[in-house]
């Protein structure tokens, strides 16, 4: 598994452990549970991954487009339980701030979510995510100050190995045009 994918998974467990553990008892399994395991419990899978290139094929490799699946299993007569534990974890992950070492999160979206469904009288939930991560070089600690027309907006930024500031404008991570030099 390559390292990106290795520092993602011990930041979804964490925050898996932190907050579902009490409610998905049979754990958080990467690609299979062990057999018999106790219900319920959820199985993720990264399904893809697409680097991102922000200057082009020829530029270092600036970050990482990935595809999680998650599959929750519960063996209840009905899906009751199995719709609880489905809005447990997309309460958790919708947006989530999931700590990667080395790396930033840029996002964490929802992608799809199947409709529960029951297999040999399991049900069943899909939900996948796209993680945008990215490496970085410094975080900058003040805040910046820009102005577009008409208005004044505050932003927080991280400046990444390409020179480009990244900032958090109303909300919504945006590529400031604007290329910094470092002199160290």
């Amino acid at each position: 598994m390559a390292n990106f994918l290795t520092n993602l998974e011990t930041g979804i467990k964490t925050l898996f452990d932190a907050n579902l553990s009490n409610s998905l008892t049979g754990g958080l399994w990467y690609n299979e549970s062990k057999p018999k395991n106790s219900f319920p419990y959820c199985v993720y899978s990264f399904l893809g991954d697409k680097p991102m290139y922000w200057f082009g094929k020829d530029t270092p490799r600036d970050g990482e487009d990935i595809l999680i699946q998650f599959t929750i299993f519960d063996k209840s007569s009905s899906a009751i339980n199995i719709n609880s534990y489905t809005n447990l974890l997309l309460t958790l992950f919708d947006w989530a701030d999931v700590s990667v070492p080395y790396y930033t999160l840029m996002e964490m979206r929802r992608d799809t979510t199947l409709p529960p469904f029951k297999v040999n009288n399991v049900w069943q939930s899909v939900i996948t995510y796209r993680v945008k991560i990215s490496r970085i070089i410094l975080e900058l600690q003040e805040i910046v100050s820009y102005t577009y027309p008409n208005t004044l907006a505050q932003a927080h930024g991280t400046l990444y190995d390409d020179g480009y500031l990244w900032v958090l404008m109303n909300g919504t991570k945006t590529l400031n045009p604007v290329k910094f030099l470092l002199i160290i």
